[in-house]
């Protein structure tokens, strides 16, 4: 995966920030203190590479949870890489740990997770306090992107929306106003901007399949995707 990494964030442009998913236990490298890079999405990895440098070389891992918000913290201290985290923390109260321990300097509350746009606007507010930026966690749906846009036009500190280029054209029955120059105009109509096909949806429902747990292949232990 090192090579890979490196070889992309060479080929684009130095004005461009690289946004790094880590959300799965495999996904280890270790990062130039050079790069534009933000370590995103500090979810459900065990170890994390704290060796970071120009001459960084094979990972030095040191075991962080997301939730446990003190080793976040300590993790935070060790780069200047910034680092983001908050899909599956819930509520206001879980995001006070977090900032009040700058565990991560950006915060990644999910609307559909953390208490919907009410909520949202809170855990914004709060995060303002602490000048947080916000960048909502989406990977559901029209709807979960629509409620995130409401929040994004009512708090000074959004930062970006992930999957805010996904179109949902198979799923909406008015297409969502198209990006310009990396930014989507806010939606318009009544409720959350959006209107869904139901004929579209009902013509994707399938039959329904086991959502079985998935095991690590070294010990057996119950992991993530």
């Amino acid at each position: 995966q090192q090579p890979a990494f490196f070889g992309v964030f060479q080929a684009i442009s130095p004005e461009w920030a690289f946004l790094g998913d880590l959300s799965a236990p495999d996904q280890f490298i270790a990062l130039p203190i050079s790069m534009n890079l933000y370590l995103f999405t500090l979810e459900s990895i065990n170890l994390v590479p704290v060796r970071v440098g120009p001459d960084a070389g094979a990972p030095a891992p040191k075991a962080a949870w997301s939730l446990t918000a003190k080793v976040m913290a300590e993790l935070a201290k060790k780069t200047r890489i910034p680092l983001a985290t908050g899909e599956r923390i819930f509520t206001k109260w879980g995001f006070k740990d977090i900032l009040e321990k700058k565990a991560a300097m950006i915060l990644q509350p999910d609307v559909c997770y953390a208490g919907g746009i009410t909520e949202l606007k809170i855990i914004a507010g709060m995060a303002e306090s602490y000048y947080t930026p916000i960048a909502p966690h989406n990977p559901q749906g029209p709807c979960s992107l629509a409620a995130s846009f409401q929040i994004a036009a009512a708090v000074p500190n959004f930062l970006i929306q992930e999957r805010g280029d996904n179109e949902y054209a198979d799923l909406l029955a008015k297409p969502l106003p198209p990006i310009v120059n990396g930014y989507r105009p806010l939606l318009e109509g009544p409720g959350l901007g959006i209107t869904i096909d139901e004929d579209k949806l009902r013509a994707q429902v399938g039959e329904p399949r086991p959502y079985l747990p998935v095991f690590d292949a070294d010990d057996g232990s119950v992991v993530d995707w």
